[in-house]
């Protein structure tokens, strides 16, 4: 191995171009996250405990905090043996503090909001409404902060997708159940220790929007961070950040916020740090680990692919969670389809073949 995780010295997909391979990247990434989700769906849905309900207001930040301390278990130590070995460095202050704000905006904004959204609109509804507006954060702010060129193609993938996503918003809004009488009736929506004065369904609502925009961020940021520098004649390359590094600071920071917004809304539920042990069942615990160890493999290939491809191309590239998890809902959580759904299908795989053939 060389300097850097992520600069071996024959590069492992020379039979593919840096576009191509960035793709692969994307794709592989978006399954995996997929799946994530899939096993955090099992604690919302209550699967595997139907004679238990954990309705804690902290069930989010549980879910954020211990989902990425488990990923950053992974990926610490394999960056100190790079690091103490010598093959890779720690990079300077500001990419530090990059990541740090990366890591607010992606774990505890975006992730966060997204276990919310999911519990209060639903997996296959939030998840569109959330790639809706990371796409378009993503392609405006890139363009205006990261100088990147919006080409026919790229405005292209970017309607083609929109107009995806949001035929599975409608899709599943036709198939979903009303809301009932009450939660409709009731205008206040308790959020940690604040009064939200809205019904549930529209403060998912909110939720996705926030997450979608927590997303739009961290992908921003971490295209700054990881993407190849562009080096005049002479120049030397410098050596590029390690993606097991960036995972442990993401992991490990998007952890901390997480487990200090859950002290937070536990002492303002009266709970102290014996209901990990009381409140949360095994099987819960056995879905929490699967997901943080998908969620380091799923994370690494995600910020790898960032070298190779554009903000605005990977966020497109995450479309493919919007179909597989409605697939997943279809198949594990039972949820119906429509003809609307597989108009969605259609317009995803669409705008992932342009999406793959932007620079």
């Amino acid at each position: 191995m060389s300097n850097s995780s992520l600069d071996p010295k024959k590069e492992a997909h020379a039979f593919m171009s840096d576009k191509s391979y960035g793709t692969l990247l994307c794709l592989l990434s978006d399954a995996l996250f997929s799946i994530v989700y899939i096993f955090v769906q099992f604690i919302n849905k209550n699967t595997f405990t139907q004679d238990f309900i954990f309705g804690s207001t902290w069930r989010a930040e549980w879910i954020l905090c211990f989902k990425e301390w488990i990923a950053a278990a992974f990926a610490l130590p394999i960056f100190l043996y790079l690091y103490f070995t010598g093959k890779t460095v720690i990079p300077g202050v500001k990419v530090i503090i990059g990541l740090i704000v990366a890591a607010f905006f992606c774990e505890y904004i975006g992730i966060g909001h997204h276990v919310l959204a999911n519990d209060y609109i639903g997996m296959a509804l939030g998840l569109p409404v959330i790639r809706t507006i990371t796409i378009l954060g993503c392609a405006i702010f890139g363009a205006i902060l990261l100088k990147e060129r919006i080409t026919s193609m790229k405005v292209a993938m970017i309607l083609v997708l929109i107009s995806a996503v949001g035929l599975f918003g409608y899709s599943n809004f036709l198939a979903s159940t009303p809301v009932a009488a009450t939660d409709v009736a009731e205008k206040i929506v308790k959020y940690g220790s604040w009064n939200i004065p809205c019904d549930i369904r529209t403060f998912g609502f909110i939720c996705a929007f926030i997450t979608g925009m927590g997303y739009a961020i961290y992908t921003l940021i971490l295209r700054a961070v990881m993407k190849k520098p562009e080096l005049k004649e002479g120049e030397e390359a410098p050596k590029p950040v390690s993606a097991y590094f960036v995972v442990s600071m993401v992991f490990g920071f998007g952890g901390l916020f997480g487990f200090i917004a859950m002290l937070g809304k536990m002492k303002a539920a009266g709970e102290s740090l014996s209901a990990l042990t009381t409140a949360i069942p095994a099987p819960w615990w056995y879905c929490i680990i699967a997901a943080g160890v998908l969620t380091f493999v799923a994370f690494y290939l995600k910020n790898l692919s960032y070298r190779y491809a554009s903000a605005s191309k990977a966020a497109a590239m995450s479309v493919l969670q919007v179909l597989l998890n409605i697939c997943a809902g279809m198949l594990i959580f039972h949820e119906p389809t429509n003809p609307v759904f597989w108009g969605g299908a259609v317009l995803t795989v669409v705008g992932i073949i342009l999406a793959s053939r932007t620079n």
